[in-house]
């Protein structure tokens, strides 16, 4: 299971490291799956407050990765549309 685990882990990093080049594929999100993965070691190399502070900054990346654009459109003039 840990082979299988650590093999899912780096293809997980893989994808949020192209994620972080292709705004399609959402980056931080996969490399906190990554992270999680690692955790179901049978080592735990992370403790609970490790995976929690981690969770909380990728979803406010994930959040702020949404509403920037949104902001910077509507402080520009752009269009409804254009939102």
């Amino acid at each position: 299971m840990d082979i299988f685990l650590s093999v899912l882990a780096l293809l997980l990093g893989l994808l949020g490291l192209i994620g972080a080049i292709i705004p399609i594929l959402p980056g931080p999100i996969f490399s906190f799956l990554s992270l999680l993965s690692l955790y179901f070691l049978s080592t735990m190399p992370f403790e609970e407050k490790f995976m929690g502070i981690w969770l909380v900054i990728t979803v406010l990346v994930t959040a702020i990765d949404q509403f920037i654009p949104i902001l910077g459109t509507k402080k520009m003039g752009g269009s409804k549309y254009g939102v």
